[in-house]
């Protein structure tokens, strides 16, 4: 199959903490590592352990304006 980020016009960058792409276009991009695959009657759930985080400066903004809602 051809590049599927040309095909949609998004770019990817290798992380360098995880295996997998990161998205450039997207605003906030948390990577994260598996800690645990779990079998249940709904279906597979995968846990795991956020290790890195990458926020564009206007969702650093949004989260400070914001910050008074959630203290309520």
């Amino acid at each position: 199959m051809a590049d599927k980020f040309e095909r949609t016009g998004l770019h990817a960058v290798k992380s360098e903490r995880v295996d997998a792409p990161v998205i450039t276009e997207y605003p906030l991009t948390l990577e994260c590592e598996v800690v645990e695959m779990q079998s249940q009657p709904y279906g597979l759930r995968v846990l795991g352990k956020i290790v890195n985080v990458i926020a564009d400066e206007k969702v650093g903004q949004a989260w400070h304006s914001g910050a008074d809602l959630m203290k309520k």
